[in-house]
């Protein structure tokens, strides 16, 4: 303990060798305990305490001494990697990046001799943790060498030759990193020039083919991308898999030169035979368009992405629900990668990849949403709602946001008999996703013809007969009320929601009556976010008026919902910010408040006891 408390002092120093001793004693004595939980070290990345401590004493160390003192600590790094102990092995490579910025040749070589000892080692848990080292040296090389390079890509070939696939997986991980760095040192080279291409390409995904640093980085990927390609074509699925989910990082680190042959790679794990495999290798899609907008060039945008899109289309029939489910995940966010691409910040550039919209992603979408599993057309849903989302952008000097859809009106319309078939589904989930997606429709649509028409699809499920079909309706169709650019008539609220709104109010079925209560709570929140009442009162005063009303309801479960509402909007705050900042109406605002005030009295003589603890609660709180 002494030591630790007083690890920079004399005496410190003079007992360090003493404790590095003793703690790579206890490593051993760690591994032979089972006391000390040698067993779980054995199976885990966990260095044990001894281990832990080890380390952090020979960082510090280290980062004190330079050279001399990590010349010194080498010797400690072959009796650890030599040990018959798992755990002490572990920590022994666990420790060589530390020492590997401060070492001299001689010693990097022996370095590399653990490291590449460690890599065959008989222990799982070793060959892991070897994988993470190498893994840390790429991330701490400064510069290419012409000794270390070769090196790390002779240990890529061990690497994928691994017994266990896990293992061997973790080989694309330490490609990508290797390739990720070269091409980082191509970006920051000095001799690139403006003019030759160099830097600005380096820096758009392509390299200056006149330089020698081109030809040296050019036959590294050589050697790089077939342990890839046969990593993908490996008998193991958990490999198969790994790939699959860093192909678009492989497109970034080898670069655009090799996207017909990482292309190929790719859509052969889309058709692999293992459905967690085709399931991430969709997920992937996505994000390798995403590379392929980056970095190839613009007249082969077009042919690689058309082919992409070819494959995937095929994928609709596929067996498994869990691909089906990423091929809508997949699909949702390319309708809004691409329908966004060339807008840039002003939002007027020319997408010279839209058609792709209208031929290939939106057939796919439409046909996942009549796919017979639930959870496939649930996420067909998303991806329309999430496709359907606004570009927001604050204009200059205006207080509001401006809203750019994502999809067209003449889109959201294509989509809506396939949403409105689905609004008729026998499960009561589907009908429940095809409503939640109309707030996002509305706001991408102009014309109150088109809007009308979505309004069918929320106003027929009002009537659901499952509460929670009726409650997600009547939340989509108050959710999509308001919104839009400052000055313009919200006409939603007024055509549509408002007529359905009093229908609910005034019907016999006790059902609407509680759907017209949570209509009127979300308006009200509504209202008050957005301080929609600025302009006009009158369509806050009227939402309190209807809850006078059906205060005198002669249900008690139609009252007690009463004074919940009144409580959870907080009545008495909105009608003062309501009378402080409100426009048109405003002068009634007096007159409703009292009409509020005397019907929660009147619920608090109520014979119900929960409609009296619900008024009362309304009427103590109420936010005032």
């Amino acid at each position: 303990m002494g030591y630790l408390s007083d690890y920079g002092g004399k005496a410190a120093k003079e007992m360090e060798r003493d404790v590095v001793d003793m703690l790579v004693d206890t490593l051993e004595f760690e591994h032979q305990s089972s006391a000390y939980g040698g067993e779980q070290f054995e199976t885990t990345d966990d260095l044990g305490p001894a281990g832990n401590l080890l380390k952090l004493i020979i960082r510090h160390g280290v980062e004190g001494g330079g050279r001399r003192r990590a010349g010194m600590i080498v010797k400690i790094v072959h009796k650890l990697s030599g040990s018959k102990s798992p755990l002490s092995r572990k920590v022994g490579v666990s420790i060589t990046p530390i020492l590997w910025g401060y070492v001299d040749f001689p010693r990097h070589l022996q370095l590399r001799g653990i490291i590449t000892r460690s890599l065959h080692d008989i222990d799982q848990s070793v060959r892991r943790s070897t994988g993470q080292v190498l893994l840390n040296i790429v991330e701490i090389l400064q510069k290419a060498s012409v000794t270390v390079t070769p090196w790390l890509v002779l240990m890529c070939e061990r690497g994928m030759t691994d017994p266990v696939g896990e293992l061997r997986g973790n080989a694309v991980s330490l490609v990508c990193a290797i390739c990720e760095k070269c091409k980082a040192m191509c970006s920051a080279d000095p001799s690139g020039s403006p003019s030759s291409g160099g830097v600005g390409a380096a820096a758009e995904g392509r390299l200056d083919t006149s330089g020698q640093l081109f030809m040296d980085v050019y036959l590294l990927q050589c050697k790089l991308l077939p342990i890839a390609t046969r990593l993908a074509e490996d008998k193991s699925p958990n490999v198969r898999l790994t790939v699959a989910g860093q192909c678009d990082r492989l497109l970034g680190a080898l670069g655009a030169h090799w996207i017909m042959v990482l292309i190929d790679l790719f859509q052969g794990l889309l058709s692999d035979e293992d459905e967690r495999v085709r399931t991430e290798a969709v997920y992937c899609t996505p994000r390798l368009v995403a590379r392929i907008l980056e970095s190839c060039e613009k007249d082969m945008q077009g042919e690689v992405m058309g082919s992409l899109f070819l494959t995937l289309g095929k994928m609709l029939t596929d067996k498994s629900a869990m691909t089906r489910v990423a091929l809508a995940t997949g699909a949702g966010q390319l309708l809004v990668s691409i329908a966004r691409e060339g807008r840039g910040d002003g939002g007027g550039g020319v997408n010279p990849h839209i058609h792709f919209v209208d031929e290939s992603i939106l057939p796919v979408v439409q046909r996942l949403l009549h796919d017979p599993d639930p959870s496939v057309c649930s996420n067909a849903l998303r991806a329309v709602a999430n496709a359907s989302q606004s570009i927001n952008a604050k204009s200059e000097g205006e207080e509001g946001v401006d809203f750019v859809p994502v999809l067209k009106e003449k889109q959201v319309m294509r989509l809506l008999p396939t949403l409105t078939h689905l609004s008729t589904n026998s499960k009561w989930r589907v009908r429940r996703s095809a409503v939640e997606v109309v707030p996002a429709l509305v706001k991408s649509t102009a014309g109150m013809k088109a809007r009308a028409e979505i309004g069918k699809l929320v106003v027929d499920l009002l009537t659901d007969r499952v509460a929670e079909v009726r409650k997600a309706a009547s939340f989509a169709l108050c959710s999509a009320a308001g919104g839009g650019k400052k000055g313009k008539t919200d006409d939603w609220l007024q055509v549509v929601v408002m007529p359905h709104l009093e229908s609910c109010g005034k019907s016999s079925d006790h059902r609407q009556r509680l759907v017209c209560l949570q209509m009127v709570r979300t308006l009200i929140v509504k209202q008050r976010e957005e301080q929609l009442w600025k302009k006009d009162c009158g369509c806050l005063l009227r939402f309190f008026e209807i809850l006078v009303e059906l205060s005198e309801d002669k249900l008690p479960n139609v009252k007690l919902n009463v004074g919940r509402v009144l409580g959870d909007v907080e009545w008495k705050a909105v009608l003062k910010e309501a009378g402080e900042k409100g426009g048109k109406g405003k002068q009634r605002l007096g007159e409703v408040k009292d009409k509020v005030k005397a019907a929660l009295k009147v619920m608090m003589k109520d014979e119900d006891m929960d409609v009296k603890y619900y008024a009362k609660l309304a009427k103590e709180g109420g936010g005032g």
